[in-house]
């Protein structure tokens, strides 16, 4: 028989190590589910949510509506990327693609260029937990400005296929003014047997929309669920 046992002091709740519990009806070993530790190797790191709202989108097919960049020297874990879709002057009946998100590597000068850049320099600006650090420190997310723009002047070598998608239905979906269609990109909670996307220093994302609206516009906002750590 072994005994499973914490060699962490300092978070025992009495003195002395701490053992695993065992519930008591099957016999079954109780675990919980934690977020992922942010706060090793000496750094205070963080958890963080960020939307984007929205910018009038759709009007060049393929052009990249939305792109985060990473700088620092750890590794972000994205979790979740998902969008929120708001038709804003009628769209009549048409084709209408899915948003598109792409892995960037080698993203060494970013999308910035017909670009809005997402408030994040404040200390706990976005923060899921109280105490932790500064998401302005090596993550930049930028919006598309305008309808006739999109966002360029990055140099990076995007992934070929797209690691995510978010459909949108028919232009019934989106139709009148003032629906929504909102959705995940990619939730890595989905499949828990396969890694998060983790990006390192000069790795990002770029969100597409291969669509170019023959009649009516629509809103696009987009969210990341990020969490910064020392190693993955």
């Amino acid at each position: 028989m072994s005994t499973l046992e914490s060699g962490n002091q300092a978070t025992a709740a009495v003195a002395g190590t701490l053992q695993a519990q065992i519930d008591p009806t099957y016999w079954a070993l109780r675990t919980a589910h934690r977020p992922l530790d942010v706060n090793t190797g000496g750094k205070t790191l963080g958890h963080y949510r960020v939307f984007t709202p929205g910018n009038a989108a759709g009007a060049i097919a393929n052009g990249i509506q939305n792109s985060l960049r990473y700088t620092g020297a750890n590794t972000l874990v994205v979790t979740r990327v998902w969008a929120i879709v708001t038709t804003t002057t009628a769209v009549t009946v048409q084709t209408i693609t899915p948003l598109l998100c792409y892995v960037v590597r080698s993203f060494t000068v970013g999308d910035t260029t017909n670009g809005t850049a997402a408030t994040l320099s404040a200390t706990g600006s976005n923060s899921m937990k109280t105490g932790s650090g500064s998401i302005g420190v090596g993550i930049s997310i930028y919006n598309a400005t305008a309808p006739a723009t999109v966002l360029s002047g990055g140099t990076g070598t995007q992934d070929s296929q797209p690691f995510g998608a978010m459909p949108l239905g028919s232009s019934v979906a989106l139709g009148i003014i003032g629906t929504n269609v909102v959705g995940d990109l990619y939730n890595a909670g989905v499949n828990l047997y396969c890694a998060p996307l983790t990006l390192q220093a000069n790795e990002g994302i770029r969100v597409l929309w291969g669509t170019t609206l023959a009649t009516g516009t629509a809103t696009l906002g987009v969210g990341y669920d990020l969490s910064e750590v020392a190693a993955f």
